[in-house]
């Protein structure tokens, strides 16, 4: 049993997207840093979201979304 399946289901969800927005900058080549700038979010809510500790707003993962060129789905 994976750390994700033995989360709460909200829990879960917040490190299934935190695994896929640190793959999606990755593999655009950006920093947290130039991430957050790009959205217009602190660095630290940048960091906190890829620990999967963040409840992101609708707003934030599509502007997140758009940077890192990929659906916010």
């Amino acid at each position: 049993m994976t750390k994700r399946e033995r989360q709460p289901p909200h829990l879960a969800a917040r490190l299934a997207l935190a695994e896929r927005v640190i793959a999606a900058r990755y593999e655009a080549k950006l920093t947290q840093e130039e991430v957050a700038h790009a959205t217009g979010m602190a660095r630290s809510y940048m960091s906190t979201t890829e620990r999967g500790q963040a409840n992101l707003a609708l707003d934030h993962l599509v502007r997140l979304a758009s940077v890192l060129g990929v659906e916010p789905g």
